[in-house]
């Protein structure tokens, strides 16, 4: 983009213009961060980025003369200690990456001076504590990631639920065993994405409103072998909550549709239960609609559906995306989908699908659709029917033969991807139709064609 550079030994250095500045110190072998600056350099370097490299520890003198720097990135280093004061001249900075580090204690003051800081990577090292006053000067903090070390208690985490300005919270895969609001010991949140998935959670208790502002709320792969048990006190406790991820979690159908239901104050807009064995005799499909009737996004991929009813979906008309891949759908009715006319993006991927209903491609708001990996052999398409709204089609991975006419495609005039790659098809025997007017993307590689034919692509003009 027309940045200079210059060289500091092992890293490189990019002017961005004006008085701003970034250094890429990353993958270079060092040991401590770089402190032999030019005189005119360090008052203008907004951006540090030092991560892969073997830093075992922070100290004031790294970064006492970088007063402007706003990111610094220090991931995938060895750092196990951050001396006190380290920090205390970066009172601009905005973003501090410590991922993928040895720190296992996060002590008083060891963020003093961070007033600006807004967001916190401490995901993948091995802390097991934080103390009380570690977080006491993150004033505009508003991300922390917590992801993927050893607090096993929320009073553990105590320090970040003090955080009045945090919106963002990520504590998955820490080994914590149960998620009481009555042990937070804070009165309401700003919290509006919580993330505490991969823990081997038994029980999730909420008796309290602290958690009314939260929108997203992920619960996957918890339980890890064992079933958790929900109890929510007051329907209206998680009013706000939109967003609801279950992929994964140890709970039986009845369970998941007790909580969905018990959710009534909620207008969630995006479910999430994939790879929990869900089958057709379940009908909680049924019921989520029934629940939860202005659903946009519902992810049931990796279950065992062989087959949906005719009007599974009739109470989900608000609905736009739909992920049904790698279940056991051999068929799907015309029609299943018919309530749908919102449903922008609808994936079958990874099926057993040997055909596919015309119906579907023509629904009315449908963009995208998906059907690769699946055991399709032709391609049968209403040719009188309305011009379809898609303008992605995927059908790589079947078992496509031959394309034997132009009126194949001839009521996709919207269609601006076409997927046909990974098929066997030997044979394009007549041009592409002339309605793919649109079509900028056609995959067709890997299949086992020996020629092309003059005329093939000469109506695809764009």
């Amino acid at each position: 983009w027309g940045a200079t550079c210059y060289s500091l030994k092992d890293c490189v250095v990019h002017s961005l213009g004006g008085e701003h500045t970034k250094v890429l110190c990353y993958k270079v072998g060092l040991l401590k961060l770089p402190s032999s600056w030019p005189s005119w350099l360090p008052s203008m370097v907004i951006s540090l980025d030092a991560s892969q490299n073997q830093i075992s520890i922070l100290q004031q003198s790294d970064l006492q003369t970088l007063s402007q720097l706003r990111v610094l990135n220090v991931s995938q280093n060895e750092i196990h200690t951050i001396e006190r004061h380290t920090f205390s001249s970066q009172g601009r900075l905005e973003l501090l990456n410590l991922t993928a580090n040895r720190l296992t204690v996060l002590s008083d003051s060891m963020f003093s001076g961070l007033v600006n800081l807004t967001t916190l990577l401490l995901s993948h090292n091995n802390i097991t504590a934080i103390e009380k006053d570690a977080f006491a000067e993150l004033q505009r903090l508003t991300v922390i990631n917590l992801t993927s070390n050893k607090l096993q208690t929320l009073d553990s985490l105590h320090a970040a639920f003090e955080l009045k300005t945090l919106v963002k919270m990520h504590i998955g895969d820490n080994g914590l065993h149960n998620f009481l609001t009555e042990d937070l010991r804070v009165t309401l949140m700003n919290l509006t994405e919580l993330d505490f998935s991969k823990n081997p959670l038994s029980g999730i208790n909420v008796t309290s409103n602290v958690l009314q502002n939260l929108q997203a709320l992920d619960s996957s792969f918890i339980g890890k072998g064992h079933s958790v048990t929900w109890f929510l006190q007051d329907p209206c406790f998680l009013k706000g909550l939109k967003s609801l991820f279950l992929n994964r979690v140890c709970m039986k159908p009845p369970e998941l549709s007790d909580l969905i239901q018990g959710l009534s104050c909620s207008s969630l807009e995006n479910i999430q239960l994939a790879n929990l064995n869900l089958t057709d005799s379940d009908n909680l499909v049924e019921k989520i609609c029934s629940f939860q009737p202005n659903l946009r996004n519902l992810q049931l991929q990796g279950n065992n559906f062989t087959g949906l009813k005719k009007d599974v979906f009739e109470n989900c008309t608000a609905l736009r995306h739909l992920d049904l891949s790698m279940n056991h759908f051999k068929q799907v009715s015309k029609l299943t989908f018919r309530h749908l006319n919102m449903l922008q993006v609808l994936s079958l991927a990874n099926n057993q699908l040997i055909t596919v209903a015309d119906d579907i491609l023509h629904l009315p708001s449908l963009r995208r659709l998906d059907l690769s990996y699946n055991k399709i052999q032709d391609i049968f398409l209403n040719q009188s029917a309305t011009s379809s709204s898609l303008t992605h089609l995927n059908l790589g991975s079947n078992k496509l033969i031959e394309i034997w006419s132009s009126s194949q495609f001839q009521a996709l005039g919207n269609l601006l991807e076409l997927q046909l790659g990974i098929n066997q098809l030997l044979d394009i025997a007549a041009p592409f139709s002339p309605s793919l007017m649109k079509l900028i993307d056609l995959e067709i590689s890997k299949n086992k064609l020996t020629s092309i034919r003059k005329h093939t692509f000469i109506n695809l003009s764009a």
